[in-house]
This record gives C-alpha cells, structure tokens and sequence, in this order.
C-alpha cells in the first residue's frame, strides 16, 4: 500500500475527520456502545475515533485500536494522552488479516474506510472481514463504513473524460474502490441480522485537498490513461473552479452494520 500511505498521511486523516464528522457520528451509534465493555477499531491509522467511543462508553469499557503502521501508532499515542478518555483505550499493532484477539473478544467491532485500500490478491477483502466477524462475540455489531466511488462525480465540462479519469480512480487508485456496496451482502450472508445501512454524500470544494485532482492526476499520467494535454486540462480547470469557489463533487459513504447471530 505504498502509493495509499504516501498520499494518505496522519495529517490527511486529522483534515478529513471534520469532513466526515456525521458519517462518524452514525457509525458510533450502530455501535450500541453504551452497553459495549470492550470494542474494536480495526484498522484505526491515528487512532481518530478511540476517545470519541470511549467517552460513549462505560467507565469500565475499553476501546482497542488495530493498526499495521508503527507511525500511525505513535500519533495514535499523542492523541490518547491528550484526553483523560484515553486511559479507557489501548493500542494493538497487528495485521487485519490476523489479528492478535481471541475469538469473541469484542462487543463491537468497527473499520472505516479499511476496505478500499485492501489490496485484493495480497489482502483478500472476504479473509479480513472473516476476521472481523471471528473477534466479535454473538450478539456484538459490526460496523462497516466507506466510500462507494463508483457513485463519485465532478462537474465538469467534458463528460468522457471526467468518466475515463473516476474509473480509473476507483479501479486504480483504490485498490478495493467498491468495497462498501458488498457490505450489505456480506453481513447478510454470513448470517447477520438487525441489518441498517446509511447513506452520506460528501461534498468535495477544494481542488487541494480533493484526492481525485492532484493525486488522480499524477496516477492517470504515470499509467497512460489519459494525455498530458487531458490531465492539464482536468487540473487547470477544476483548479480555476475551486479559486473561484465554482468547484462541485460530490461521492457517497456508506455505513453499514449488523448484529452477529
């Protein structure tokens, strides 16, 4: 996942936790967690949504954090030790495909935006979400959130091209990009119930910080999807949107869940 961590930073995550402040917050309530003793974040990169699901929690609950970067670990650390929720948290290095849990360990089990950045031959999606499934006990809620990019949209003047460039994005750039329509399924046929699926759209305005500007660009170009021509074409003009305030896209999120049977 060297391309993801490089575009994809701590610094990255911390801006776009405002962007998806309501996804979170929905995904917290799936998770029933003022019942919940122990729950688990898999997959938690700086460790975002520890202290948030602690202070949801009883005073004896505990929030583990799951991640494979030691350097996502230690701004999850710094992060922890700013807030007195953060002695109901700790922190576990270890791989989403085998993880270093029990069977049944959690109340609660939740991953966002994990699947899109699996790799599927090195990663396969169904082994993780095994995984998930074999850490959380009968009756726990697991909770799936992520983006759909099939449903990501710009507005732009040149329709082929905008349609060429978001293909490429989600079947590229993600290397999983429509993981979060197959949630729904999979926990249905793994025999979840009190099934709940929420849709959020998320506006994108700033040709900076959007990934499907800069980042899609220096990927469509090292691949040859698109000319240079094009690609200076999709970033001087969505560049020139956003100075002006004009640049709209927009894609959706999903959080799904369910109660194991």
């Amino acid at each position: 996942m060297g391309d993801f961590e490089k575009h994809v930073s701590s610094e990255y995550l911390k801006k776009s936790a405002g962007w998806h402040a309501e996804v979170k917050r929905e995904s917290y309530a799936h998770m029933n967690l003022g019942a919940a003793r122990s729950v688990l974040d898999a997959g938690c990169g700086p460790g975002l949504d520890l202290v948030p699901m602690a202070e949801r929690m009883p005073e004896d609950g505990l929030v583990t954090g799951l991640d494979l970067s030691p350097d996502m670990l230690k701004v999850a650390e710094e992060i922890l030790a700013e807030s007195p929720a953060g002695k109901k948290c700790r922190l576990a290095r270890g791989s989403v495909l085998a993880m270093p849990f029990a069977e049944a360990s959690f109340d609660a089990v939740r991953a966002e935006r994990l699947f899109q950045v699996l790799p599927q031959d090195s990663c396969p999606p169904a082994a993780v979400f095994a995984e998930l499934c074999r850490v959380l006990r009968p009756g726990g809620r697991l909770v799936l959130v992520d983006v759909d990019w099939a449903t990501v949209s710009v507005d732009f003047p040149d329709l082929d091209l905008e349609r060429k460039l978001l293909r490429f994005f989600g079947d590229v750039c993600r290397p999983n990009g429509y993981a979060a329509r197959q949630f729904r399924g999979w926990l249905a046929r793994a025999g979840f119930t009190d099934l709940r699926v929420h849709s959020f759209p998320q506006f994108m305005e700033s040709a900076t910080d959007c990934p499907i500007v800069g980042w899609l660009a220096e990927e469509a170009k090292k691949r040859g999807v698109a000319t240079d021509a094009e690609i200076d074409r999709w970033t001087g003009t969505l560049a020139g949107l956003a100075a002006k305030k004009q640049m709209f896209a927009s894609v959706n999120m999903l959080v799904v869940s369910g109660t194991k049977a």
